[in-house]
């Protein structure tokens, strides 16, 4: 086989790992794997054929390219369902293609007198083989069609539903800045009052601090003029033993002076008494 075959063949083994994995039922699944299938089947027989074998061969690429062509949309379309007119195309396609390898396989194994004298025969049931397969591939193209374009649409409305949930979103993005705005200034101004109430806590404190002082200079006054108070109690209580002491003092002395006076008085009266004997 030269290479653009097995280029053509690795394209169609591609496809059926593709539609191998369509999350799709399995008996629709089985039948759309199935056309790639035969299709590479047709694509290897081609080779073999001796008499028409350049129209042979081009049918072959002719179903390798439109099964690719028509299947490889399924991808796209994913588990979506189809219409009902998808699964009788698909299955008049298969049928069709069975057709062509039947037809291919009955042409390698001919002698050439045979090949000669069926060329016009072999001619015609190509051209009815086209058409059949023409006709399929236009009916499933359409079912894919009109799928992707519901797919297409259900797209869209998603779009235009994630647009709208972006223009909430940016409505709720701006709310949020403006409400960060207000929480940014309310901050702002919570921390000015905490400012200011920590310099009055720290003036209170320094008030404290100095009326602590003043209070410990008032006790300390307080202790001070107490023990005044006490010293001049003494004092007094002092004073007043003194004034006592003087009252004492100066009774004795009234008495003493007296008793002085007397005895004074007699001296006198002797001295006098002495003085008139004398003379």
């Amino acid at each position: 086989m030269s290479e653009t075959v097995e280029t053509v063949i690795s394209t169609l083994e591609i496809l059926v790992g593709l539609l191998d994995a369509l999350p799709v039922p399995d008996l629709f699944k089985d039948a759309a794997m199935a056309i790639p299938v035969i299709a590479i089947r047709i694509m290897q027989i081609s080779q073999g054929i001796k008499r028409n074998k350049h129209d042979m061969k081009e049918l072959a690429f002719y179903i390798a390219d439109l099964t690719n062509a028509t299947l490889r949309p399924l991808e796209a379309v994913g588990g979506r369902p189809l219409g009902p007119a998808m699964e009788p195309a698909m299955k008049d396609f298969y049928q069709a293609l069975q057709e062509v390898e039947h037809h291919m396989r009955y042409l390698a194994s001919r002698n050439p007198w045979k090949r000669f004298v069926s060329y016009d025969k072999d001619v015609g049931s190509l051209n009815r083989f086209k058409d059949r397969i023409e006709e399929a591939r236009r009916i499933m193209t359409l079912e894919i069609s009109v799928a992707t374009l519901a797919l297409v649409e259900d797209i869209n409305a998603i779009v235009t539903e994630t647009h709208q949930v972006a223009e909430i979103t940016q409505a709720i993005v701006e709310e949020t800045a403006l409400v960060a705005l207000d929480t940014q200034a309310a901050v702002e101004e919570a921390q000015a009052v905490a400012l200011k109430t920590l310099d009055i806590a720290e003036d209170t404190a320094t008030l404290a601090m100095d009326t602590l002082a003043i209070v410990e200079d008032t006790a300390t006054l307080a202790k001070n003029t107490q023990a005044i108070v006490k010293g001049t109690r003494a004092v007094a209580l002092d004073t007043h033993a003194m004034v006592v002491d003087a009252h004492a003092v100066a009774a004795a002395t009234h008495h003493g002076v007296g008793h002085i006076g007397n005895r004074l008085e007699v001296k006198k009266i002797l001295i006098i008494s002495h003085v008139t004997l004398y003379l």
